[in-house]
């Protein structure tokens, strides 16, 4: 027996799914584009933190006000383990990055390793960029990362696997679509207690892989402005070329 579910059983084995990346450099990453862009920020809101690694891993640098969320309550139970196992002071809240209800506003709003890619049509990008600017004041700064038609073909053999961990078992197969750009990991899951394992769990993740202009003309029809493309994990220009693309943003109206 399968049963169908989003980011619920998937939230038990996140961490070992992405055992591989290494978030203490991307969070390096992350912090020299801040720097760079509001060396003066404090206050940092990540949507779509997942088990807040990234969120942990920018609070070992001691330079921010840090505020975790993700539409998954069970990610943000597994986060907030996390946080209170270090002793950090990272605060964590369930949040649907579609649907923002916060009366607060942040200095940087980060959405990290992709995230953007799971939304698949363009109003849905332009809702995303939209929502943020709830929590946008005159000098807040959007920066998320995304990936082009250009990364998928090159991952896509190596992401297949089988594990085995104490919370279970899973199996991850992994497909890209050339022609639709969709990128499909199905996950079939299996939950372990002390009475055995539950039925199959099956979570399908689809992300669609946009282009360096697709993303530019959903940005601009958000009333935002665009300050800086990089590629990959590099201080420089991305182009259509570029695999991974963060993309540093702001209300237009603050623009001298």
């Amino acid at each position: 027996m399968e049963t169908n579910t989003k980011y619920g059983a998937l939230a038990r084995f996140y961490d070992e799914i992405m055992r591989d990346v290494d978030y203490e450099a991307w969070a390096d990453y992350l912090d020299e584009v801040i720097q760079i862009h509001a060396p003066d920020a404090l206050t940092l809101m990540e949507l779509a933190t997942g088990t807040a690694t990234i969120a942990l891993s920018l609070d070992e640098l001691d330079c921010y006000q840090i505020t975790a969320s993700d539409k998954s309550a069970e990610m943000i139970t597994v986060a907030k383990e996390k946080v209170a196992a270090q002793n950090s002071d990272i605060r964590c809240m369930v949040v649907d990055f579609l649907d923002i209800q916060l009366e607060e506003q942040f200095d940087i709003i980060l959405i990290a390793f992709d995230s953007v890619n799971y939304l698949r049509s363009e109003s849905k990008l332009i809702c995303l960029f939209s929502e943020v600017q709830k929590i946008m004041h005159p000098n807040s700064f959007l920066i998320f990362d995304f990936t082009t038609p250009n990364y998928s073909p090159e991952i896509e053999g190596l992401l297949n696997e089988s594990r085995s961990t104490d919370s279970g078992d899973y199996q991850r197969l992994s497909h890209y679509d050339s022609v639709s750009r969709i990128h499909t990991n199905s996950f079939r899951i299996r939950l372990k207690d002390e009475h055995g394992f539950s039925d199959v769990i099956k979570e399908d993740h689809l992300q669609r892989a946009w282009t360096l202009n697709e993303m530019e003309s959903a940005v601009k029809k958000a009333n935002l402005t665009i300050l800086a493309r990089y590629p990959d994990f590099d201080i420089g220009e991305a182009d259509e070329n570029s695999d991974r693309i963060t993309m540093v943003v702001q209300c237009p109206q603050t623009q001298s």
